[in-house]
């Protein structure tokens, strides 16, 4: 056992550099042999289909190039990489911030409700109760409160100084935040235990700031792309790297020893961005001011609805996004109070599901578009979590609770389809704003959803009916199927 305990570092980190290498791999230009020439040049038109299941004539797919931040000019494939420091860039330092960053929060999904439950418990134990659910969803609820009022101003910053000042604002933040809460653990002031939720919340920006550094180096055809990229590393890289150490941790060390993991992750990233990573919005691209009047939560609000495609289908993303945080809120509890399992193996399952998100959100856009269209590819997806919400609540044993949860992983390939549709509707210099509005958007979504879904597992756990939160996940996803199908044809219709 002690020997066991000094080689974990060195295989978490070993996993880290193997992930990291892999997602550099990704951000390399392909060549034909001998050619010189981008893999897949082919005419979309030529397959019959393009996005929305539309055919769109002249259109050329760039392939991996585009992840250099290659243009398409004309009807033929030409790559121009965007100038900056060292020239073309590629995707791979927004990829990997973006996951050294989720990792330092996933790796915490066990041991937040297992301190939430300890605090709420009178007698000190971490097993799962009404009290804790509802402790900890008020705990999730503060931190995406002041994550909905400030990540808005902090997208509107980054179009005028830069993503990498704020992606380092962002780190630091998150692990300040996690060594206050361990410091109000130990002295059980309930006053501080709140100021590191909201000094969390304050300072989280990560993702839509690395989603903009992604769009600043991405060509329009390869947006959906790299986004897939991106979230499914960012999502599916955290939940396999951080997932089961979590729950190992939190179940041998404690709940404090893993929030002091992810300070430390934090504060690490903080170094290597701060070192090495390289701006992607260059200074002439940048937006002349700041837009004050929409810099805020209520301005924000106002980007999303300046035209019905924008509005309906951040909409779409947001119902999916509910779907998403009734499971995300009450993973461990449900599993632990329905099933009887404990933290390692609901970590396991988590990191199983870790492994769906990334290849589903990675690979799902890119194969699956071309063949169903990105309009097609999204009712598939959201149809998937839907389905996959209503076999969890269905589910009478834990095997099949996990085949729904890997159905519900898998549809998750929406979700970059339908920020890619939000975002390329944005101006060159309001991508930041307009992504940031979108994220600002989704952090109220989840300070309603967060409380409410742990509200109803609480209700349901006193009343028998713990599933009921699983049925509401299934309906805001038929609704989001429905709203998607008024605009399908008006989204990608501008495109041909």
């Amino acid at each position: 056992e002690k020997s066991r305990s000094k080689m974990s570092p060195w295989i978490l980190l070993r996993l880290l550099a193997l992930f990291l290498s892999l997602s550099s791999s990704f951000c390399l230009p392909l060549h034909e042999y001998g050619t010189g020439l981008p893999i897949s040049r082919r005419n979309v038109a030529d397959r019959g289909g393009g996005r929305g299941g539309l055919k769109l004539k002249g259109e050329v797919e760039l392939g991996l190039e585009g992840l250099r931040g290659g243009f398409w000019k004309g009807g033929e494939a030409k790559a121009e990489p965007i100038q900056g420091k060292a020239g073309g860039k590629s995707i791979v330092w927004p990829v990997c911030t973006c996951v050294l960053y989720f990792i330092s929060t996933t790796i915490t999904s066990p041991a937040l409700p297992s301190m939430a439950n300890r605090i709420a418990n009178p007698d000190g134990s971490v097993k799962v109760s009404p009290a804790g659910v509802e402790l900890f969803g008020t705990l999730s609820s503060i931190d995406l409160a002041f994550t909905m009022l400030f990540t808005k101003l902090w997208g509107s910053l980054s179009d005028r100084y830069g993503r990498v000042p704020f992606m380092l604002l962002s780190s630091a933040g998150v692990s300040l935040g996690w060594l206050t809460v361990v410091q109000a653990a130990a002295t059980h002031n309930m006053a501080l235990l709140y100021g590191g939720r909201i000094l969390d919340g304050v300072t989280s920006c990560m993702q839509p700031l690395c989603q903009s550094a992604v769009k600043d180096l991405s060509s329009p055809e390869m947006l959906d792309t790299n986004f897939g990229i991106l979230q499914g590393a960012a999502w599916g890289g955290s939940f396999i790297i951080g997932g089961i150490p979590g729950g190992v941790l939190t179940n041998t060390k404690g709940p404090e020893f893993v929030m002091k993991i992810a300070a430390a992750v934090a504060a690490i990233n903080v170094v290597i961005t701060g070192l090495f990573a390289e701006e992607t919005l260059p200074a002439e691209k940048r937006a002349a001011q700041v837009n004050w009047s929409e810099a805020n939560p209520l301005g924000a609000l106002t980007v999303l609805i300046r035209d019905r495609v924008t509005c309906i289908a951040a909409i779409c993303l947001l119902l999916v996004w509910a779907a998403l945080n009734g499971l995300q809120t009450n993973f461990f509890s449900y599993i632990e109070h329905q099933y009887g399992w404990g933290r390692v193996q609901s970590s396991i399952l988590l990191c199983v599901v870790g492994i769906v998100i990334s290849a589903s959100q990675g690979l799902g856009p890119k194969l699956l578009s071309h063949r169903l269209g990105t309009a097609g590819t999204i009712k598939l997806g959201a149809t998937l979590v839907g389905a996959g919400a209503a076999g969890m609540a269905l589910a009478p044993n834990a095997p099949l609770f996990s085949l729904a949860c890997l159905l519900l992983a898998s549809g998750t390939l929406c979700i970059p389809l339908l920020t890619s549709v939000v975002a390329s509707r944005a101006k060159s210099q309001e991508s930041g704003a307009v992504l940031s509005a979108l994220e600002t958007a989704a952090m109220l979504e989840k300070v309603v959803a967060c409380k409410g879904m742990a509200a109803l597992l609480a209700i349901g756990m006193r009343h028998d009916a713990p599933s009921a939160f699983l049925w509401v996940s299934a309906g805001c996803c038929l609704v989001a199927v429905l709203l998607w199908k008024t605009i399908e044809v008006e989204a990608f219709a501008a495109l041909t």
